[in-house]
Parts: structure tokens; sequence; C-alpha cells
């Protein structure tokens, strides 16, 4: 059996390690403090990213980050577990937030949201996202904002319910 270079091993926890640092700064800095330019310095220009399956630019998360946090001016995002491997950290995150400004034409509620979700991040050598996939309880979040209506259980008879005579 091959003896592993220590020295590669440590290398590559260190990145892992500055990975996993990187994307909690994401959520921190750009997500819950709204600080816009951190997305340039976490991002790489060419990365790419993909969110309810439209593709999306650096810039594009800049503007979606501002638009977001001016409809959801108290948003907060934690990280519930965060996932490391090689040059890949996954997050599985909750959101909150109050509606306060227009959202997507959806006019302020006045509501709270809470949604889960889990992005998917993978990371170049210099410690910059290079893509993205992101996917959150879209529904979700518009049945709490009263935008569609909620989905109710149906009621169903038990399987072997004595048929009426």
């Amino acid at each position: 059996m091959a003896k592993q270079d220590s020295g590669a091993e440590s290398r590559a926890a260190e990145r892992m390690n500055r990975n996993r640092r990187q994307a909690q700064r994401a959520v921190e800095d750009l997500w819950n403090k709204g600080e816009i330019g951190v997305a340039d310095e976490l991002t790489s220009p060419e990365a790419r990213g993909y969110a309810a399956g439209e593709g999306m630019t650096r810039d594009d998360l800049k503007v979606a980050v501002e638009e977001f946090r001016a409809a959801f001016p108290d948003v907060q995002m934690t990280i519930d577990q965060q996932v490391a491997e090689g040059d890949y950290v996954v997050n599985f995150t909750t959101l909150r937030g109050t509606q306060r400004g227009e959202f997507r034409g959806i006019q302020p509620t006045g509501k709270s949201i809470t949604v889960s979700g889990v992005s998917r991040l993978h990371y170049g050598p210099d410690g910059k996202v290079i893509d993205e996939w992101i996917q959150f309880d879209q529904l979700g979040m518009l049945e709490q904002l009263g935008a569609v209506p909620s989905a109710e259980t149906p009621k169903v008879a038990p399987r072997f319910a004595k048929k009426p005579s």
C-alpha cells in the first residue's frame, strides 16, 4: 500500500477548511450584513450559479441579494449543517425574514418567512466559488407570504373503510 504524502494531505485539508470559512463568510457578510462587495472577494468573475433552474452570474447574485434584502431587511440566514469534501462545500440553511418591501411583484405583507435551502459550492484553487447550485423551498415561501394558496392535505378515507350499504 502506497504511503500518502502528508504535506499534500495537509494542504488539501487547509484548502477544505478555507472553503468552509468562505462559505460561512458568504452567509454572514453577504446575506446577513448585506456587504455586497464580498461577492467579488468570494466568487470568481466567471462563476456560474444555478437557482430555481436559472443560470446566474456574480453580478446577478449581487442583484438578487440586494433585492431580497430590500424586501426582507431583517433577513438572517443560518447554516444548520455544513459538509465539505475536496473543493466542494454543501450548506443546509434556514433563512428567516419579514417582508417589508416589494418582492418580485408581491406587495409588502408584513409576514415572516422561514425557508429551508441547500447550496452546493465548488471552489477553485484560489478559494473563490466557480459554480454553485442552490435549491430552496420557493413554494413554501410564497405560501407563507400568502401569494399562493397553501396546499391542504386531502382527506382520504381509510383504505379498508366499510362501504355504505
